[in-house]
């Protein structure tokens, strides 16, 4: 779905699959085409996908806000709610992640992320 669609349809997607856990996502899309590779897009969706996901066990809310949009060629994806929340001084430092999405000959991808809690 997500290489036939894109990625803000395939966002849009799983924001209602999340009502399977409990979890009504509303979405706002600045954008319906996102020219993406397939494996950014892949990349991104299953980031979202576990943020999501992480709401709907972790953060005792019912509710996320997930916004992509667009600005001066540079994509910003938000994904937002009013849970319980945690202390970020207790994240111990992890290895860096990896994305089985991502294979060789693979742009790289500048990603910076914020926690707010």
């Amino acid at each position: 779905m997500l290489h036939e669609l894109g990625l803000p349809t395939a966002l849009q997607w799983l924001a209602d699959q999340m009502k399977k856990n409990r979890l009504t996502v509303e979405v706002r899309l600045g954008t319906s085409q996102l020219p993406l590779p397939e494996s950014q897009a892949l990349l991104l969706f299953h980031s979202v996908r576990e943020l999501l996901l992480n709401i709907a066990k972790h953060a005792g809310t019912q509710h996320a806000v997930l916004t992509l949009d667009v600005a001066d060629q540079e994509l910003r994806i938000t994904v937002q709610d009013r849970g319980k929340g945690f202390k970020i001084s207790t994240l111990e430092p992890s290895q860096p992640a990896h994305y089985s999405g991502v294979g060789r000959g693979s742009r790289v991808v500048e990603v910076s992320a914020m926690i707010v809690s």
